[in-house]
């Protein structure tokens, strides 16, 4: 009988969040949050925690990552506690508290009783815990988490960590002002203050492995303080290159971990902390590390995850990224020819470059031109030339794609950044600056000259070129002109909104927006007229705080905005009304492109996101799936109700492009749920996609999210009898993997020692065939074992000479 291998792809509905929704990270991968804390729960399980409600998590030692946003308002996790493989409390902004019972799959909040940030988070046993935060906040727990309540610390700093080695006796650090330690003897009734002697700067991380042995990581000239009776003497250290330690993790009395604040360095220490030496896999800051075995793990910046397995020797940089600068301009040419630009923002020589993508965004490539400081802008007449205007007063132009570029005669002066760069041809373009410039050019770039300016030194954000003679330019303090006569002069706009712009875009002729922020509020104004009338947006409350930096337009509907803190909003009736997209990061994003369907999102930490430009499915399609049965792949997917809707194209993609396959007529318009079929014979074997293209009568359509099938796959963890058996000398064994794991394939005589080991590495799922040879050992009974992840298989074979 045939076995069944199912994969199920539910689209969730979640209140308050565009249904249907999800953003992929292109870049970095497989995430780019900030994380704050890492947790080994179990054998060859880690967990981490991060910004905008980040989870990721690996159940094989590091190998592969899952990535999850838990927190619906997108808040920042920055400690966590784990009593063991599937019992947690994790921490955050404005008092966020949440438990999970299943090691991290699913979470639920808990009353914190405060609203503050809390920054760390320690249990003694499972009954008594604590937990502390800004403004000298310290909540305490007896009753395994359940309800919490406050203590009185003595001190409005915010205290950054804490440790609590025992029920009743608990230690934290604070913020400098100066800074103060203290203990607790009884539970935190009654605090005593154990400073060391000249320690004024900020206390980072605190860990006591007992009562009265324990480390602080300090500010103050990158010291790392010890202590063995509790606090009443101290001995410090400090290293070359810990210049700010922001975590300290001690696995016994000699050996301890502590993160750099200033870089990717991980320092170690065998003899208690009286000197260190550091392992490095990233140059990213490190916030969290933590040990088991010779396994070493630390998180940081821009979702970077290095891992040593040699005590802290090394570092492996876990993931990867085509950069972690950030991405100022994003901009594709087509649904597969994208261009970002990146770069660093440091006065002297430092790189600034452009990184492409020919398949849509998958993958990515750095340009090799060094452009020696950020690029902010980019303008793509042609998919061959482009021009690029960096930091410090500089524009290029390549015409052959990027493969070279030649840096442009322009008539400014100074180290002004030339903010954004706008053609209405292959000939006619603008350029401004952050000092208040125009220039054009009307020759492709040969000749710039000065256009009149409105903006006097403002920095002038963004420009929006219509055609060779009509612009409308934005800047910082409400300043918004148009010109309609090459920039000869200008027109001031009343937009009807305050602030700094920082953007400006337009759908078509007459359909745009203005955006930018007016403290505490961001601001947005749209005109139907080409800039004539300005009408202004009222946009969320929650989105306060958080300034507008980019625009990009599905149709005069249907548009969107994003901005600092990885905020994003979407509107479908024009800017009436405005639903925020489910938090994905807490990155600053600055530019949308969109290309039919697909949209691309670029920002800070080299934030590359991909999602749809329509927020809804016209179809409430509540489940695709896929199965396979032997080659064939039977697709099925189910909706709850249906509007205009002619029918499915399904596509599928073998790893090369997607192919439309078949067309599945659809239920027009219905209240009924309705569920569909199609049976596919895929030619190739191996990881297949699929999804679904559902279109309405009017031509209009939206993609399904994607389901994966691997062909030809086995579908469960396998070991054969070895053949032929007996043997003399040569044999073969055979086994199967029903996902990647680690493997190893031991064999043991009938004494059970371990005689040969004949596989010790990561396998990719599939159908292995190995061959031993046994010419070097004497005949009997031999036993050989598969362990595989989780799985476990033993079997004898004889060897007779």
């Amino acid at each position: 009988m045939k076995k069944m291998f199912t994969l199920f792809f539910l689209l969730l509905f979640v209140n308050g969040y565009s249904q249907s929704f999800t953003w992929q990270w292109l870049n970095p991968k497989p995430h780019g949050n900030a994380m704050r804390s890492v947790n080994v729960i179990a054998p060859n399980t880690v967990i981490a925690f991060g910004a905008a409600g980040t989870v990721q998590k690996s159940t094989n030692n590091g190998t592969t990552w899952s990535v999850k946003n838990v927190d619906t308002l997108g808040r920042e996790f920055r400690a966590a506690h784990f009593f063991n493989a599937t019992t947690g409390f994790v921490c955050g902004s404005s008092g966020l508290l949440m438990k999970t019972v299943d090691g991290g799959e699913t979470f639920t909040y808990v009353t914190s009783g405060t609203t503050n940030l809390l920054y760390d988070i320690e249990f003694v046993d499972a009954n008594v815990g604590y937990a502390s935060g800004s403004s000298g906040t310290m909540i305490k727990t007896t009753d395994g988490g359940a309800t919490w309540s406050n203590l009185t610390t003595g001190t409005t700093l915010a205290i950054y960590g804490l440790s609590a080695p025992a029920p009743d006796v608990v230690y934290f650090g604070t913020a400098s002002s100066p800074s103060v330690f203290r203990k607790s003897t009884d539970g935190g009734a009654t605090w005593t203050t154990v400073t060391p002697s000249g320690l004024t700067q900020s206390i980072w991380g605190v860990h006591f492995i007992n009562t009265t042995t324990g480390w602080i990581a300090t500010q103050n000239g990158g010291r790392v303080y010890a202590t063995t009776d509790g606090g009443t003497t101290w001995t410090n250290s400090i290293t070359d290159g810990l210049v700010v330690p922001n975590a300290v993790y001690f696995t016994n009395a000699t050996t301890g971990y502590v993160t750099n604040n200033n870089n990717g360095k991980v320092f170690v220490t065998t003899d208690a902390g009286a000197t260190w030496t550091f392992g490095d896999g990233t140059t990213e800051p490190q916030y969290a590390v933590v040990s088991s075995g010779s396994d070493v793990f630390s998180v940081g910046r821009s979702g970077t995850t290095t891992k040593s397995t040699d005590g802290g020797t090394t570092y492996t940089l876990m993931g990867n990224a085509v950069t972690i600068t950030q991405i100022r301009k994003i901009k594709f040419i087509n649904a597969t020819l994208g261009i970002g630009t990146a770069g660093s923002t440091t006065t002297g020589d430092s790189l600034g470059f452009l990184i492409k993508t020919t398949d849509g965004g998958n993958t990515w490539n750095q340009l090799p031109y060094n452009f020696k400081n950020i690029v902010y802008s980019l303008a793509t007449p042609t998919p061959t030339t482009w021009y690029v205007g960096r930091g410090r007063n500089a524009i290029f132009k390549t015409t052959d794609a990027g493969a070279t570029f030649v840096e442009q005669t322009q008539p400014t002066t100074g180290t002004h950044n030339f903010l954004d760069i706008s053609f209405a041809d292959e000939n006619n373009g603008y350029a401004v600056t952050s000092t208040g410039g125009v220039i054009k050019t009307t020759d492709g770039g040969t000749t710039w000259t000065n256009a009149n300016t409105p903006f006097g030194t403002t920095s002038v954000s963004a420009a929006y070129v219509f055609s060779p003679n009509k612009v409308i330019a934005v800047a910082q303090s409400a300043k918004a002109f148009m010109t309609t006569n090459g920039g000869t002069s200008w027109e001031a706009l009343t937009t009807n909104i305050p602030g700094n712009f920082f953007t400006v875009n337009f759908y078509d002729e007459n359909f745009g927006v203005i955006a930018g922020f007016n403290s505490p509020s961001p601001v947005a104004s749209k005109t139907t007229d080409g800039g004539a009338t300005w009408t202004a947006l009222t946009l969320p409350g929650d989105f306060d705080g958080n300034s507008i930096w980019g625009i990009g337009f599905r149709n005069t509907n249907t548009f969107w905005l994003g901005g600092i803190n990885g905020a994003i909003y979407y509107t479908t009736d024009g800017g009436t009304s405005w639903t925020s997209s489910k938090p994905v990061t807490g990155n600053t994003l600055y530019s949308f492109a969109i290309v039919g369907d697909e949209m691309w999102l670029s920002g800070t930490q080299g934030t590359i996101l991909k999602g749809y430009s329509s927020p809804f499915i016209p179809v409430n399609m509540v489940s695709f799936n896929a199965s396979i049965n032997g080659n064939e792949v039977n697709l099925s997917w189910k909706t709850a109700t249906e509007t205009n809707n002619k029918g499915f194209d399904v596509e599928r993609n073998d790893g090369q492009s997607w192919s439309k396959i078949a067309f599945v007529t659809g239920n027009g318009t219905t209240t009924e749920a309705n569920t569909y079929s199609y049976l596919d014979k895929p030619e190739s074997k191996g990881l297949i996609k699929y999804r679904l293209k559902q279109i309405d009568f009017d031509g209009t359509y939206e993609y399904s999210d994607i389901v994966e099938v691997n062909v030809g796959a086995p579908v469960k963890f396998d070991l054969a009898q070895n053949y032929p058996n007996p043997f003399n000398p040569v044999t073969t064994i055979k086994y199967s993997l029903a996902s990647k794991t680690s493997v190893e394939l031991k064999i043991y005589n009938i004494l059970g020692k371990e005689v040969a080991r004949i596989v010790n590495e990561v396998q990719d799922a599939g159908n292995y065939s190995i061959e031993f040879n046994a010419s070097k050992f004497a005949s009997g009974v031999y036993f050989y074992e598969l362990n595989a992840g989780t799985f476990n298989s033993k079997k004898k074979m004889i060897l007779i000479k």
